[in-house]
């Protein structure tokens, strides 16, 4: 299941009622009910992994910012100090 798909099962315009046999009719909407179910759950967890990462991976940009800032600001620190000794 991909994310389009959990959206869609998440929003309910996705069900498993072609897929489950009809017979016996008795538990058919039981049976129905169950599988929807699962795939609901299995589209939570999907979009819920989505988040994860997509967390995850912001948190990781600004922590590679913050280093990046950091390289930087010594980077300055060391040319400005290198200029004021006279070193181009």
């Amino acid at each position: 299941m991909d994310y389009n798909e959990a959206v869609r099962w998440m929003r309910g315009e996705r069900t498993m009622a072609d897929y489950v046999p009809k017979n016996p009719f008795e538990t058919y909407l039981e049976r129905v009910a169950r599988a929807d179910a699962a795939k609901v759950e299995q589209a939570y967890w999907v979009l819920m992994g989505q988040v994860v990462l997509a967390d995850a991976s912001e948190r990781l940009a600004l922590i590679r910012k913050g280093v990046v800032a950091k390289i930087k600001a010594g980077l300055r620190e060391r040319l400005d100090a290198r200029r004021e000794e006279g070193n181009p």
